[in-house]
């Protein structure tokens, strides 16, 4: 489209001797097309700027009326005038800042699927404090999924601020496409991998008929390269650079819609990530699975494993309220096996142990005659911290050909402690009963 302001800019030049060719060159770096600037040269021309004078027709009697006192249209222009710029990219801006959004989202979904890992670990493993030995096996990875939703929101900006076609926009974009896309997918390759090897050096096996999960991803190349997010940012970091010169606009703030989009985006996106990672962090921290608070509670002493044995981790918090001998003042809490310490993470091998405080006269012949089954195999095994040194290990016979397992005794201070298991055998049930301090 033909402007005043670049019919001006021609005059200027014309009358600092510039021929049409260089006129022509530096209005086509400044983004006007060919057609425009052909057409305000031939306006400019038309008028011959060597002319001194006004030559006005009028109509009521066509006669020709000469004013000295006017200048000739062609020769009235500021020889100052900077290089008019012509019409944004739309098109080619329009598409990089597509390229960026679908960045963006590569980004959030990346980001959401490691959150997911770390809800699967927190609420539905067989291990309810797994959060904590995760992140403590684990230490950055929290610190990736902001890195990550951070990273999305910078490529979303970048989407916005591409817009506008401006210098700064392009450097922006530039620096963010070579940055961003290639460390996040090397940095998010070693950690899906390592967190894989974490949870087995095999495929693991999830049930039968269900797909099995691999190891991890078999070369670096492939890791990094396959990544979609990496793809679409060398393709549209390619874009951008072939599109060079058609970024010539001076710095322009962002449109006040597309900021409240911006910010809105954000705070839906960035801001419930962080809490999410701050909480999971906060809860990793807690590692006495509420022990101080249910001794607060009870009278007696709580016992628990120190050390804890070999492969073995918390399963639960410290429970308090739980029935035992008739009373509702017994502590439970359950341990189990660390995945690595497992052929197959779906085979759980739960202990738990639920204790209470007894009178001195307790009788434990009674609590065991109560306890055991007219089938149950009843047999003594040695526990350092009983009475006598005793404990009465009860079995009971399933219907698969397995048992259920139960070991019993009465500490020193008249602590009943009852260590229960399916599938774990004898001498874990002893290792943990020896542990108990």
């Amino acid at each position: 489209m033909v402007t005043k302001e670049l019919l001006d800019y021609i005059k200027s030049q014309k009358i600092k001797g510039i021929d049409d060719e260089k006129i022509e060159a530096d209005l086509i770096e400044n983004n006007w097309e060919c057609e425009d600037i052909r057409e305000a040269l031939d306006k400019v021309n038309r008028l011959d700027p060597s002319t001194p004078f006004e030559i006005q027709v009028k109509d009521r009697d066509n006669v020709f009326v000469i004013d000295e006192t006017t200048s000739h249209p062609a020769t009235q222009a500021d020889e100052h005038i900077s290089t008019p710029i012509g019409d944004k990219p739309k098109v080619i801006a329009g598409v990089i800042s597509i390229l960026l959004i679908v960045i963006s989202f590569l980004f959030i979904y990346r980001a959401g699927i490691m959150i997911t890992i770390m809800s699967i670990v927190d609420y539905y493993s067989h291990t309810a404090g797994a959060i904590h030995y995760f992140l403590n096996e684990f230490p950055l990875y929290g610190w990736v999924v902001i890195s990550f939703a951070l990273s999305a929101c910078v490529m979303l900006y970048a989407s916005f601020k591409v817009r506008s076609s401006s210098k700064p926009a392009f450097w922006f974009s530039f620096f963010s496409l070579l940055l961003l896309p290639a460390s996040l997918s090397y940095i998010n390759y070693k950690l899906m991998y390592s967190v894989a090897r974490y949870f087995s050096k095999d495929a693991i096996i999830l049930m039968q008929d269900k797909p099995n999960i691999p190891a991890g991803t078999s070369t670096l190349i492939v890791g990094v390269l396959g990544e979609p997010a990496f793809i679409i940012s060398l393709i549209t970091l390619v874009i951008l650079l072939i599109s060079y010169k058609k970024f010539h606009l001076p710095k322009e703030s962002m449109p006040s819609n597309l900021k409240k989009i911006f910010i809105t985006l954000t705070v839906l996106f960035f801001i419930p990530t962080l809490l999410f990672v701050y909480m999971s962090y906060s809860k990793a921290q807690k590692d006495d699975f509420g022990y101080k608070m249910a001794q607060e509670k009870v009278t007696y002493h709580i016992y628990k494993p120190n050390p804890i044995p070999l492969g073995m981790v918390y399963a639960a918090d410290f429970l308090t309220d739980r029935e035992m001998v008739g009373e509702s003042n017994a502590v439970q809490v359950v341990y189990d096996f660390a995945y690595q310490e497992s052929p197959d993470i779906s085979k759980s091998r739960p202990i738990t142990l639920k204790q209470t405080g007894v009178s001195q006269n307790f009788s434990i012949a009674d609590y065991l005659a109560k306890e055991s089954g007219v089938y149950s195999e009843q047999v003594t095994v040695n526990v350092n911290t009983s009475k006598d040194r005793t404990g009465y290990l009860i079995k009971n016979s399933l219907s698969d050909g397995g048992h259920t397992k139960n070991l019993i005794y009465v500490t020193q201070d008249d602590v009943l402690i009852s260590l229960s298991t399916v599938d774990s055998g004898d001498f874990d049930l002893i290792d943990l009963a020896n542990s108990l301090k």
